[in-house]
């Protein structure tokens, strides 16, 4: 498919019963369980599906696979703010360059001008040095 087609139908199957070719959007905040059990499984993530809006919602979920697409990419993740991200970029390139999956860093080296990460170093153990 052509970029302009994937920005425009891709991640979204037609919904079987409407025939409906546009992404509907949900403007729910919860989600119905199976059973405790089968929602205790979502949160813990142990089965997909959708848990609550604010961690993901199917139509969030098409906007991922389509950015995914576009970009040629095998996942993306959308945030509600430009703080959002910076901070998901951030923490990877940290956990990346000198962090551990547990939580600690033996020694990061975020890399970044002096100016942009100056004011987080002042708040954290980073050193500028």
């Amino acid at each position: 498919m052509k970029s302009d087609t994937v920005a425009v139908h891709g991640g979204y199957e037609t919904e079987p019963t409407t025939k409906a070719v546009a992404v509907p959007i949900y403007q729910t905040v919860a989600y119905e369980f199976d059973s405790a059990d089968h929602g205790a499984a979502l949160f813990n993530l142990e089965v997909p599906g959708y848990r609550y809006s604010r961690i993901s919602n199917p139509t969030t979920a098409v906007l991922e696979r389509r950015v995914a697409e576009l970009e040629g990419g095998l996942e993306a993740l959308c945030v509600s703010s430009g703080q959002a991200a910076l901070n998901y970029a951030v923490l990877n390139l940290a956990e990346l360059i000198g962090g551990n999956r547990r939580g600690g860093f033996e020694r990061a080296h975020p890399v970044a001008q002096r100016r942009v990460l100056a004011a987080a170093c002042r708040r954290r153990a980073f050193r500028l040095d």
